[in-house]
């Protein structure tokens, strides 16, 4: 293992899993998070260590490649490595391998340090420890493209923020926003057909309480638009999710 990466072992369990037995989009999301706060806790920078001297990283951006979904019961490697930042992004890649060796799951995510009390962003070099970053550049082409609502995209429910959905930050945590996507795409589509990509930006924090308006659109015929507006209008996340 290089010194710049993070890696454990993990057994997908059933709850994890949807009708096909395979992990849901919101649990690969949850997997990315755990991984990149275990490395900075291995690197002694703590979630409470961060808090108090002033930073707090949230995550902007997921771009997903996948092979194919691991089922239950199967044991993956997941490998995470951090990148050179751009702009005010701090950039990290997150790998799943199967038993084989097969990469099955790739991920770029974009992330910014902010003051947890103040909401303001912070330049990476603003905080003061070094945390060791993959050598090599990456094109960044997951992320680097922004979601635009499409003009077709038209309302398809309300989803409240509850209890359930917050995290320590007070805001609706990043993997929840996987499950209404799921929630407002066709049965059929989870039935009949694979996931093969997911770009996800996520533009507004939400809060106990709130009411999103969600809208759909169907882009061509195994990819959908899904977005979520706030309840002052603006945005609160937009995303792409294809299909084979």
């Amino acid at each position: 293992m290089q010194p710049y990466e993070f890696q454990k072992t993990i057994k997908i369990p059933y709850p994890e899993c949807d009708i096909r037995n395979q992990i849901k989009l919101s649990n690969i999301m949850r997997h990315i998070q755990e991984l990149s706060g275990e490395h900075l806790e291995e690197l002694g920078l703590n979630h409470k260590k961060l808090w108090d001297e002033g930073f707090v990283y949230l995550l902007t951006k997921v771009g997903l490649q996948v092979k194919r979904r691991p089922n239950a019961l199967e044991t993956l490697k997941v490998v995470t490595k951090p990148r050179a930042p751009k702009g005010v992004q701090s950039m990290r890649d997150v790998y799943f391998y199967d038993a084989a060796g097969d990469e099955i799951i790739y991920a770029q995510t974009a992330w910014v340090l902010t003051d947890p009390i103040q909401h303001k962003i912070r330049r990476p070099s603003e905080l003061p420890y070094t945390i060791p970053l993959e050598p090599f550049q990456s094109d960044y082409q997951l992320v680097k493209a922004r979601i635009k609502r499409p003009q077709d995209a038209h309302p398809v429910g309300t989803r409240t923020v509850r209890y359930s959905d917050i995290d320590c930050n007070m805001h609706m945590n990043n993997a929840v926003y996987s499950d209404i996507v799921c929630d407002y795409l066709p049965l059929e589509l989870h039935k009949n057909n694979n996931l093969t990509q997911y770009l996800i930006s996520f533009v507004g924090e939400v809060r106990l309480d709130d009411e999103l308006a969600i809208y759909r659109a169907n882009v061509d015929k195994n990819t959908y638009y899904i977005g979520a507006d706030r309840p002052a209008g603006d945005s609160c996340f937009e995303c792409l999710i294809k299909f084979a």
